[in-house]
């Protein structure tokens, strides 16, 4: 009886656990995207109050700047590994260059406040 493994395509344990770690990939991506946009959502709220009592110590700004960084390129690294290695280099550049900008927007609203 002829096997029906081909190192092409994987079968078996390895490619479930590769879809596995994908799926866990993607499950953490979103959870710290989720995170992540909490904290963008904080710093844009108190930078763009008016009213002092919203922040009045500006911890808002400050905490909100500090957590974006790792869990925006947790982020990045995360929700890239969920697609298939052709496309994971595109999009990986893709999501990197999108968080520099982003964490530098964030950085700049810090700065000015």
């Amino acid at each position: 009886m002829p096997s029906t493994w081909s190192p092409r395509r994987p079968h078996g344990i390895l490619g479930r656990w590769r879809l596995v770690a994908r799926a866990v990939a993607g499950v953490l991506g979103l959870a710290v995207l989720a995170l992540w946009a909490r904290c963008v959502g904080l710093v844009v709220t108190y930078r763009l109050a008016t009213d002092p009592v919203v922040d009045p110590h500006g911890y808002g700004l400050t905490f909100g700047t500090i957590f974006s960084v790792p869990t925006g390129l947790l982020a990045a690294a995360l929700l890239p590994q969920t697609l298939r290695p052709p496309q994971r280099a595109r999009v990986t550049a893709v999501a990197m260059a999108t968080y520099v900008v982003a964490t530098v927007l964030l950085f700049a609203a810090f700065l000015t406040a």
